[in-house]
C-alpha cells in the first residue's frame, strides 16, 4: 500500500524526471538541437516509467488481474521497465548523435539489444515480483540472463557518453566549464551506479536507497543543462579562425584558435568581401549554413538576419554550426548591442566589443576547447 517512503520517492522522480523534460524541451527551443528533443523525450518514458511504478503502491499483494496468474503489478512492472528502457534507448540516442553528428550505424545494435533487454524485463520467466516488507513496496528479482544483458548496455554508455565528457574536462582550461562537466560526470555517474545496484537489491539498505539514486543522478545532470545548455554538445570540427560580420562586411568579431596568425583579421575581412560579392546570393541566405571547399581548407558559413559567421578550417559540422546560430542571435537579441551595431554601421566601443566576444566564446567554449 501507499506510504510516505513511495511518496517521497515519486515526488523526487516528478521533480528530477519531469523536470529534466521542461528543461530540455525549453532549451530544444532556444537551439534547435536534435539531441536535446530527444533526451527531453526520454526523460518523459522515464517518467511514464516512474508512474507505472508509483501506481503499484496502490494495490495489496492479493490483488490479481481477472484471476490470471498474471497480476495487475506484473502488467504495471511490466509496462514501468518497457518505458525505462526506452528512456533509456532514447538517450543513447541522443548522445550517438551528439558525439558523431548524425545517426551512427552503431544505434541499429543498440536497438537490437534494447529490444531483446525489453523482451527479458517482461518475459515471465526472467523476472520475479515480490513485496518487499522493507519498504513496504514491490521489488522485482531478474534472472542472470538479464544481468548479462545489461553490462554491454552499461559499457556502452560510459563510452559513449562519459569518456566524451572525461575528455573535455581533461582539455579544458576554464574552470566554469570544468565544474560544469564534473557535475555531468557525477550525476552520470550516479546512474551507472543505480544500474549496478541491480544485482543487490536483496540487500536492505540498498533497497531502501537505491531507487533515489537515478533521480537524483539525472536531475544532477540536467541543472548543468540549464546552466549551459551547450555542455552536453561535442564538436568535431577542426577550425583555424571565426571572424563575424554584417552583411556589408563590417566586423564585430574575430578569433584565431590557433595562435598562428595563418589569416590576420585584415585578411580574412578582405577575403569575407570577396565571397560576399561574389557568393551574395549563398551568402545572405538567412538561417541557413552553407560550407565552401577551397584546397585544404572550409569556409562554412552560417547567417542569422543581418550578422554571418565565417568559420575557416579543415572541418565543420552542425554542433558547431548549433552554436554560432545561437551566439549570432544572442547577439542580435541585445539591445545594448544593437544600438551600436546595424547592417550598414558598426561602432562598437571598448565595453561593448569585450561584451560580444564575451558572448561568443562563452558558447563556443563549451564545444571548443578555445
Amino acid at each position: 500500500m501507499i506510504d510516505l517512503y513511495s511518496i517521497i520517492l515519486f515526488s523526487l522522480e516528478t521533480i528530477s524526471f519531469l523536470g529534466s523534460a521542461i528543461i530540455l524541451f525549453r532549451t530544444y527551443r532556444r537551439t534547435k538541437y536534435p539531441s536535446h528533443v530527444i533526451l527531453a523525450t526520454s526523460f518523459c518514458s522515464i517518467f511514464l516509467s516512474a508512474i507505472m511504478r508509483f501506481s503499484t503502491s496502490f494495490f495489496d499483494t492479493n490483488l490479481f488481474l481477472f484471476g490470471s496468474s498474471v497480476g495487475i503489478v506484473d502488467v504495471f512492472w511490466s509496462i514501468m521497465n518497457t518505458a525505462l528502457i526506452i528512456g533509456i534507448y532514447l538517450t543513447f540516442f541522443a548522445f550517438i548523435f551528439v558525439k558523431l553528428n548524425r545517426f551512427h550505424p552503431i544505434l541499429n545494435f543498440v536497438s537490437l539489444l534494447t529490444g531483446a533487454l525489453i523482451f527479458a524485463f517482461i518475459y515471465p520467466p526472467f523476472t520475479t515480483i515480490t513485496f518487499n516488507e522493507t519498504t513496504n513496496a514491490w521489488v522485482a528479482t531478474y534472472n542472470t540472463w538479464v544481468l548479462v544483458l545489461i553490462i554491454p548496455l552499461l559499457l556502452f554508455f560510459i563510452t559513449a557518453v562519459i569518456l566524451p565528457v572525461a575528455t573535455k574536462i581533461k582539455e579544458s582550461s576554464d574552470r566554469e566549464l570544468k565544474a560544469q562537466m564534473i557535475f555531468q560526470v557525477i550525476g552520470l555517474g550516479m546512474v551507472i551506479i543505480w544500474a549496478f545496484l541491480a544485482a543487490f537489491t536483496g540487500v536492505k539498505i540498498i533497497a531502501i536507497i537505491r531507487p533515489f539514486v537515478l533521480p537524483l543522478g539525472w536531475f544532477i545532470w540536467s541543472l548543468t543543462v540549464l546552466v549551459d545548455p551547450f555542455n552536453i554538445m561535442v564538436s568535431n570540427a577542426e577550425i583555424s579562425q571565426i571572424y563575424i560580420a554584417t552583411e556589408e562586411g563590417l566586423p564585430i568579431y574575430f578569433k584565431d584558435l590557433e595562435g598562428t596568425q595563418n589569416m590576420s583579421a585584415n585578411l580574412a575581412a578582405t577575403l569575407i568581401s570577396g565571397v560576399t560579392t561574389a557568393l551574395e546570393d549563398l551568402v545572405q541566405r538567412k538561417d541557413k549554413l552553407s560550407v565552401l571547399n577551397y584546397e585544404n581548407q572550409v569556409l562554412g558559413i552560417v547567417s542569422v538576419d543581418f550578422l554571418t559567421a565565417y568559420v575557416f578550417g579543415e572541418r565543420f559540422d552542425r554542433t558547431l554550426e548549433t552554436v554560432l546560430k545561437f551566439s549570432l542571435e544572442s547577439l542580435l537579441n541585445d539591445p545594448e548591442l544593437m544600438l551600436t551595431i546595424s547592417p550598414g554601421c558598426v561602432e562598437l566601443s571598448g565595453e561593448r566589443q569585450a561584451k560580444v566576444t564575451g558572448i561568443v566564446d562563452e558558447a563556443l567554449q563549451s564545444v571548443l576547447i578555445l
